[in-house]
């Protein structure tokens, strides 16, 4: 290290050090994506109840080899997904604009909740969750599901 540097260090080491730490506070922790991601905690917490992904995506998996082979387990899936949508869901609304909104939402070719209704109640009775990505059209405005 040379004298100038010993000099520049002793002078503004501080000063250097308290805009390094300022800077670093600024940056989310975590390789998050938004700055106040420090703020919220998993839902779950860090529970000693959660599984680590690999025991996670295994009770995945036996859960979809019950379904398929074990005819009581496929009931109890049926069942539960029959009685939440039954002959399907349907919706109504006494504003005409509020309807022409919602027919958009529900025939949307990415979104088909026509179809696709069924299929994912069935799953969330399978694997206890889903997670939906949610978008907007640039363009258009519509949003949809994922």
């Amino acid at each position: 290290m040379s004298l100038s540097e010993k000099i520049g260090r002793r002078l503004f080491g501080k000063i250097i050090e308290a805009e390094a730490n300022r800077i670093a506070a600024a940056i989310p922790s975590g390789g998050g994506i938004d700055n106040d991601e420090h703020l919220y905690r998993k839902l779950t917490g860090n529970s000693k109840k959660d599984l680590s992904p690999l025991k996670q995506e295994r009770m995945l998996q036996i859960a979809y080899h019950l379904y398929e082979n074990n005819p009581l387990a496929h009931r109890i899936v049926e069942m539960t997904k029959d009685f939440i949508v039954g002959e399907g869901i349907t919706y109504e609304a006494a504003d005409e604009k509020v309807k022409d909104v919602l027919d958009a939402f529900w025939c949307d070719p990415v979104n088909m909740w026509d179809l696709k209704q069924h299929q994912k109640a069935l799953e969330l009775g399978l694997y206890g969750e889903q997670c939906y990505a949610a978008f907007v059209n640039e363009h258009s405005g519509a949003a949809g599901l994922r």
